[in-house]
């Protein structure tokens, strides 16, 4: 369970009390109304919240890692008023077709739920349209412009590649929102978004994008009216964020010297958070090796896989000395790694000093 509750309103209501957990917010922010923290992955009370209270900690969860080649499914549970009018495009849910798709067996119910593989999902599509929509992304939502005729619309923005108009997608403050540091500035380009037919009559009901300027991100939105209603696919907008490792590897920093071994090493290094993020997640790590070169026949080759020795250091500024005469070697280097992270939220090493002793090799 990614979120128990997807509610960001400014109530503290919630249809029929039917959700898992209570609306206890009543700010529009970006962060669910619910302490997200305080459960885990399978909706039970953690023993210990890492972050009690609803923060802006709340609105991310970690998806850990997820192994390639596997198809997600993604599915948003809805409690709302089941409506069957054709002339606002909601229809019931349908549990059973005939051959020629038609339904001979609706579902009346305040529970729905909706996949994001579009075959799993119950309700049919009254419209039939191909494509079911198309949205400018970085277009804000107007409930003005109407997709169907968004060429002649004031409030619709044409798709920078080809100079179609499009309909927004989510709302202006969302896209402020998302261009401010705490999402890593995410500026949505004017590109087009299609949500394909299912092409057996379901509805489906999840836009998925990938902006072509924000690699390793994706965003999907669900719609969350049975039959596809106003068709909007931004009643609850998820952005995935691939974690953005980090590893950096310095040059050899002494000349080769075979009559000389590294036998000791002073490291002293620098590393910031930028602003505005959270210092909670883990610290990059510092390693030293001396054998960072492979010399022979007049010449040097780099070491892909060196002898590292794992430094001590704490975050932000610290020091730390360390005997690697274990290791005998000339061709000293370092290297920083961090296990990945939002793109602007990475630390930075932004000071390192290296001092070293030699030692004499015996001939």
């Amino acid at each position: 369970m990614v979120f128990l509750s997807t509610e960001d309103d400014s109530d503290r209501a919630t249809y029929r009390a039917m959700g898992l957990v209570p609306d206890a917010d009543e700010f529009e922010d970006g962060i669910p109304d619910y302490d997200v923290s305080r459960y885990d992955t399978r909706g039970q009370v953690r023993a210990v919240n890492p972050d009690p209270g609803i923060t802006t900690y709340d609105r991310t969860v970690d998806l850990g890692i997820i192994q390639g080649g596997k198809e997600m499914v993604f599915f948003l549970v809805t409690a709302l008023d089941a409506d069957h009018n054709l002339d606002n495009g909601t229809v019931f849910p349908c549990l059973r077709r005939d051959a020629d798709l038609k339904c001979t067996l609706h579902l009346k119910t305040p529970l729905s739920v909706f996949f994001s593989k579009a075959k799993w999902n119950l309700d049919q599509d009254p419209v039939g349209r191909m494509p079911t929509t198309q949205r400018n992304i970085g277009c804000a939502f107007s409930d003005q412009c109407d997709p169907d005729h968004a060429q002649s619309s004031t409030k619709a923005c044409p798709v920078v590649t080809n100079g179609q108009k499009m309909c927004g997608w989510m709302d202006s403050d969302v896209l402020q929102r998302i261009a401010g540091p705490s999402y890593g500035r995410l500026v949505l380009p004017k590109e087009g978004a299609t949500v394909s037919a299912s092409g057996n009559l379901l509805m489906p009901h999840v836009l998925l994008t990938t902006p072509s300027a924000l690699p390793g991100r994706w965003m999907l939105g669900f719609e969350d009216l049975n039959g596809g209603g106003d068709r909007d696919f931004n009643d609850a907008v998820f952005l995935f964020q691939a974690q953005a490792s980090s590893a950096a590897r310095s040059k050899v920093l002494n000349p080769p010297d075979a009559s000389c071994a590294v036998s000791r090493v002073r490291f002293t290094k620098t590393d910031t958070v930028p602003t505005g993020c959270a210092t909670s997640q883990p610290a990059p790590s510092y390693a030293l090796a001396t054998d960072c070169q492979v010399c022979g026949d007049g010449g040097c080759a780099s070491n892909p896989t060196p002898t590292w020795h794992p430094l001590p250091l704490m975050r932000g500024a610290d020091s730390v000395t360390v005997d690697v005469s274990g290791t005998p070697g000339n061709q000293l280097c370092w290297k920083v790694t961090h296990p990945g992270g939002a793109p602007a939220c990475l630390p930075a090493a932004v000071q390192v000093n290296v001092g070293y002793e030699l030692t004499p090799v015996a001939p």
